[in-house]
C-alpha cells in the first residue's frame, strides 16, 4: 500500500517516505513508528504497542521511543506543540491526526513525479561548509574522488548538511544511509544498502553470490570471520562503488558513522585511499555519541591522516545567524519574516547557543505561544515544549543513568557548577564525579570552566533537567547544595558567596528549614552593607523575605530585620 498524507507519501513496500518526487531521510525506527501511526486509523496507539511492535522481543526504554518520535516528527517538519500529523495524548500515547488516504500500489503509479525546482533553501549558517563539500564533489566529477568526515557535536546539522548537498546535487548518482546498532542489525548494514540501492537503480553488473546475499541482508558470519575471504567481499564491494555501469559521479552518504559495525569500519579503512582516481565522494557523519566500539575514534584517526581525506567540522551558529534562522522560520514553519527583539534574541542564543537543533524546538514553542515579537518572554517559556525536552532526552541519552544522576545535581548549582562541592552534595568522591563529567564532556554537554569548575554547553539543558524534578525532589537538592557550598565557604567569607548559600536555602525552605534559609540571608545582607553595597543588601533581604512563604509560625522579628534592609534600598535616579 501506499498512504498519503499532507504533502507526503508513506510507501510500506520500498519503506520510502516521499514528499512528491523526492524520498525524504529517515531513520529506519522512526519510519516503522510513522507506518504503525499511519495505518492506526486516527486511533490512539500507546506507548507499550508502540514499542512491541516497532522492536519486538526487545526491551527498550521510553527515551528510545522518544527519540524515534522525534526524528519521524523531524522528517515530517511536524511540531510537537501544533502538531500536523503526530499528536502526543498525555499519559496515553500517539495519534495521528492527519487524514490518510491509502491506496494499492498499482494504482498509484501517478504519484511518481519528475522533480521539479527546488523551493529556495532556508539553510542558514552553512554556507562555507556547504560550499567545502561543492568543492569536494565537483573533484569527484573529474575523478578526483575521496572521503569527507562530518563531525560536530550532538544537534548541530550534520544530517541536514548531508541532506543539503544530496538533494542539490545533479547528474549525480546519489546513496545516502544511515548505521544502525540495534537488534539484529547484519554486519556491513550501510554497504549492504548501498548494493540494494545501485541493483535497483541498474547501476552496477547482477550482483551474485555474497554479494547478492550482502545486499539482501545476509552477510555470511563464515566469510567475515575468515581474513582471506573477507577481503574477497570487501574488494567485490569496493569495485562495485568505483567500477560502475552507471557513468554519473557517485555521492555516497553514511549518517551516524559512530554506530558502525567493526566490518564497515575496515572496509571503509580499504576503500578510502582507494577513491583518489575515481568519481566517487564518500560523506561520512559521525558525532559526539558514545561509540559503538571503543575503537572508533582511533579508526578516525587512522582515516584522517589518508591524503584524500578531508575532515569538516561544524560549529554551533553564531549570533547573527542565530537572527537570521529565525526570521527565516523553520522547516515547520517557514519564512514568518520577523526579526527578534533584541532582548529575546539574547536569551534565546544564550539558552541554546546556537545549536540548531535546540534552536528550532526553542522557536516552535516561541510561534506556538505567539512570542516572536516579545521582549519579556519568561525563562520557564524558553524551557517548555515538549519537542525541547525530546531534543535534550536524546543528547543525554548517550550516558549511563549514573552521568545522568551527576548532571541532575549540577543543574541545582546553576549553569556553572564547582568540582569538589558538587561530589559533597552527591556524597561522592571527586574521582568518580570526575568520570562522569568526562562522559559528558566527551558529548558536549558539559565543558570546563576552569581548573575545579565546569558549565553546561547548553543553558537550556541545565533548565530542562532542573525543571524536570519534582518540587519536594528540587527543594531536597537546594538543601544538599548549600551544605555543599557551606562546607567550602571557610572564614572571611564575601557577601556574593553567602548570598549564593542563602539562595539554595530559600529554594529549599518548602522543606522546612525556613530558619536557615533567614539568618544567611541575613548574614549576606549584613556583610553586604559592612561593604557598602546598600543595593546588593537590599536584594539579599528581599530574598530571604522570600522563604518565609514556607514559615509556618513566621519570627516577625527577622521578617521586620530583613524588611530594614529592603527599606534602605537606594532609589534609582
Amino acid at each position: 500500500m501506499i498512504h498519503r498524507f499532507g504533502a507526503f507519501e508513506l510507501d510500506d513496500q520500498l519503506f520510502e517516505l516521499r514528499k512528491g518526487a523526492d524520498v525524504v531521510a529517515i531513520q529506519p525506527k522512526a519510519f516503522d513508528i510513522l507506518r504503525c501511526l499511519v495505518q492506526s486509523g486516527g486511533v490512539v496507539v500507546s506507548r507499550p504497542d508502540l514499542m512491541a511492535k516497532v522492536w519486538p522481543g526487545v526491551v527498550v526504554t521510553n527515551d528510545s521511543l522518544a527519540q524515534a518520535i522525534m526524528a519521524a516528527r523531524t522528517a515530517l517538519g511536524d511540531d510537537g506543540e501544533e502538531p500536523t500529523f503526530i499528536h502526543t495524548v498525555r499519559g496515553r500515547g500517539y495519534r495521528f491526526v492527519a487524514p490518510v488516504e491509502s491506496l494499492p500500489r498499482a494504482k498509484t503509479k501517478e504519484s511518481i513525479r519528475p522533480k521539479t525546482d527546488r523551493p529556495p533553501s532556508t539553510f542558514v549558517g552553512r554556507a562555507q561548509s556547504l560550499a567545502t563539500l561543492r568543492k569536494l564533489l565537483e573533484r569527484a566529477r573529474n575523478a578526483r574522488g575521496g572521503l569527507c568526515l562530518v563531525t560536530g557535536e550532538s544537534g548541530v546539522g550534520k544530517t541536514r548538511l548531508v541532506e543539503e548537498l544530496c538533494a542539490e546535487a545533479t547528474g549525480v548518482l546519489t546513496i545516502s544511509v544511515r548505521c544502525y546498532d540495534g537488534e539484529g542489525a547484519p554486519e556491513l548494514w550501510p554497504f549492504a544498502q548501498a548494493l540494494r540501492i545501485l541493483r535497483a537503480a541498474g547501476a552496477t553488473p547482477p550482483l551474485d553470490g555474497e554479494l547478492a546475499a550482502l545486499a539482501d541482508g545476509c552477510a555470511v558470519a563464515t566469510t567475515l570471520a575468515d581474513p582471506q575471504a573477507r577481503f574477497r567481499l570487501f574488494d567485490g564491494i569496493v569495485r562495485m562503488l568505483t567500477v560502475r555501469t552507471d557513468p554519473r559521479p557517485l555521492l555516497f552518504a553514511i549518517d551516524d558513522l559512530h554506530l558502525a559495525d567493526l566490518d564497515s569500519l575496515r572496509l571503509i579503512a580499504l576503500l578510502s585511499p582507494q577513491l583518489r582516481a575515481t568519481s566517487v565522494l564518500l560523506v561520512a557523519a559521525y558525532g559526539p555519541t558514545t561509540p559503538r566500539l571503543a575503537s572508533f575514534r582511533a579508526a578516525m584517526g587512522a582515516l584522517a591522516q589518508e591524503a584524500s581525506t578531508s575532515t569538516l567540522r561544524l560549529e554551533p551558529l553564531t549570533r547573527d545567524d542565530v537572527a537570521t534562522f529565525v526570521k527565516q522560520g523553520n522547516r515547520s514553519k517557514p519564512g514568518s519574516g520577523r526579526e527578534l527583539p533584541d532582548a529575546l534574541l539574547e536569551k534565546v542564543f544564550d539558552k541554546t547557543r546556537g545549536n540548531p537543533l535546540l534552536l528550532t524546538q526553542l522557536v516552535s514553542v516561541l510561534n506556538a505561544e505567539e512570542s516572536l515579537e516579545k521582549a519579556d518572554v519568561e525563562t520557564s517559556a524558553l524551557v517548555g515544549g515538549e519537542g525541547i525536552r525530546d531534543a535534550i532526552t536524546s543528547m543525554l541519552a548517550a550516558l549511563p543513568e549514573s552521568a545522568n544522576r551527576v548532571l541532575t545535581v549540577a543543574a541545582v548549582f546553576g549553569v556553572t557548577f564547582p568540582l569538589a562541592p558538587l561530589a559533597a552534595a552527591l556524597d561522592e568522591t571527586n574521582d568518580v564525579v570526575l568520570r562522569e563529567l568526562d562522559a559528558a564532556d566527551v558529548v558536549r554537554v558539559v565543558a570546563r570552566a576552569g581548573a575545579a569548575r565546569y558549565r553546561f554547553t547548553y543553558p537550556l539543558v541545565r533548565d530542562v533537567l532542573y525543571k524536570r524534578l519534582l518540587p519536594s525532589e528540587r527543594a531536597r537538592l537546594h538543601g544538599r547544595v548549600a551544605a555543599a557550598l557551606g562546607e567550602h565557604l571557610g572564614d572571611g567569607a564575601e557577601h556574593a558567596r553567602v548570598a549564593e548559600i542563602a539562595d539554595h536555602l530559600v529554594e529549599a525552605a518548602a522543606a522546612g528549614d525556613v530558619e536557615g534559609a533567614v539568618d544567611c540571608s541575613l548574614r549576606a545582607a549584613t556583610l553586604a552593607k559592612a561593604a557598602g553595597d546598600d543595593a546588593a543588601a537590599a536584594k539579599y533581604a528581599q530574598r530571604g523575605l522570600e522563604a518565609f512563604r514556607f514559615a509556618q509560625r513566621p519570627d516577625e522579628a527577622r521578617r521586620a530585620l530583613l524588611g530594614a534592609f529592603v527599606s534602605q534600598r537606594p532609589r534609582r535616579e
